[in-house]
């Protein structure tokens, strides 16, 4: 498939978003539900319907999640080293 355009609904605006395959495109589609659910759930929870409220504690909240997430990864590292490390002293 050759790339192609496809269109994101995000705060009532239309975004123009190219993708190379038809996966990719489904992700942004389901990327952009979930900001939209996020959306929705700060407004209920603010009492506004401000976009760029509501935008910015999205953003809050998945930058925070990629924070943790790389945390996580990290440690994980970490663990996997120490775990190597005592396996190569048993062997």
């Amino acid at each position: 498939m050759a790339a192609e355009t496809i269109h994101i609904t995000i705060a009532g605006k239309i975004f123009p978003v190219k993708v190379s395959n038809r996966a990719e495109g489904e992700k942004y589609l389901l990327a952009a539900g979930l900001v939209e659910e996020k959306m929705e759930k700060y407004a209920s929870n603010f009492n506004t319907r401000h976009s760029t409220d509501l935008m910015a504690m999205c953003l809050l909240e998945f930058a925070f999640q990629q924070v943790d997430w790389q945390n996580t990864q990290t440690e994980l590292g970490r663990q996997v080293s120490d775990l190597t490390a005592m396996v190569q002293q048993v062997l």
